[in-house]
């Protein structure tokens, strides 16, 4: 009886894995194979990732300001983001090509750095140490409507109905928070 139970389960196991094997590897060939779909998924899921973390860390940006000012905090997270440089600059082979980029994409890159790295950081950390997290992280994450605008303005994109749709959606959601 439990010769006969166990190849059972050993069968019912193997039948599964057969199927799931089956229609995962489908699934997958599915979506890698179609041109419109392929690049799109993986891009939606490198962002969805994005999100989590970038949804997580704000969780413990707020645990380490519990007994911290943010300008000291900000200097402690920054040995992060050093030793981020450091793992990049040692294991990845592609750092030649800083040499081959512009002046104008150098210029750019480092400004963004001083301003989303620095300033925007320590107004974050301000905003985080002082305001309820479920109400900054929202708020902080209007940040698509800003980018929208200076888009539209500089950039020359279209302005479609489902954008502005979004825009207005993010504008009702910081007027609930208000």
């Amino acid at each position: 009886m439990y010769y006969e139970y166990s190849f059972l389960k050993y069968f019912r196991e193997f039948l599964f894995q057969v199927y799931y094997n089956h229609f995962a590897r489908r699934f997958y060939n599915y979506f890698n194979n179609n041109v419109c779909w392929g690049n799109f998924m993986e891009a939606f899921l490198f962002a969805l990732l994005t999100a989590f973390i970038w949804g997580f860390v704000p969780f413990l940006e707020k645990m380490g300001l519990s007994s911290a000012e943010p300008t000291a905090a900000y200097l402690v997270r920054c040995s992060g983001v050093f030793l981020g440089f450091v793992i990049i600059f040692f294991f990845t082979p592609n750092i030649s090509s800083i040499g081959k980029m512009g002046i104008k994409s150098i210029f750019f890159l480092v400004l963004s750095g001083i301003l989303a790295g620095f300033v925007a950081q320590l107004v974050f950390y301000k905003a985080l140490k002082t305001g309820e997290i479920s109400r900054v992280i929202p708020i902080t994450s209007c940040y698509p409507l800003f980018t929208f605008i200076l888009g539209w303005i500089f950039l020359g994109e279209e302005v479609t109905l489902s954008k502005v749709m979004g825009m207005l959606l993010i504008l009702g959601g910081i007027f609930l928070l208000k």
